[in-house]
């Protein structure tokens, strides 16, 4: 399968209720040494618990693709828009952010 989710993040206003609440529910490993930005290990696919930045809550997934810019224009072609353009980190991943049709935000990360 191409392009696949790798990673998730729920984006939250509150990120130590959001914690107790999905270990509890779910067993998950939340890893609290950092109240921003929370490791999540959920035996599947992990993701992160996250301050929320703007005060608005949502879930982001996170795609592995091979190209961001032609991911960003495809996306954009669609009705999509881009939010965040490509961003390289130093010694890490590339990635970009976009949007659908609905505003749905959908991280874009370099294989």
């Amino acid at each position: 399968m191409s392009n696949p989710v790798v990673h998730w993040e729920m984006i939250t206003k509150n990120p130590a209720q959001a914690r107790e609440f999905y270990s509890k529910l779910f067993g998950w490993d939340v890893d609290a040494t950092r109240a921003a930005f929370q490791h999540v290990e959920t035996g599947g696919i992990s993701g992160a618990i996250i301050l929320t930045e703007d005060g608005v809550p949502h879930v982001r997934l996170v795609v592995q693709v091979p190209n961001l810019q032609e991911a960003l224009d495809s996306a954009e072609s669609l009705g999509g828009k881009t939010v965040t353009p490509i961003v390289d980190i130093p010694g890490g991943p590339s990635f970009a952010v976009s949007s659908d049709p609905d505003c749905n935000f959908i991280a874009l990360v370099k294989a």
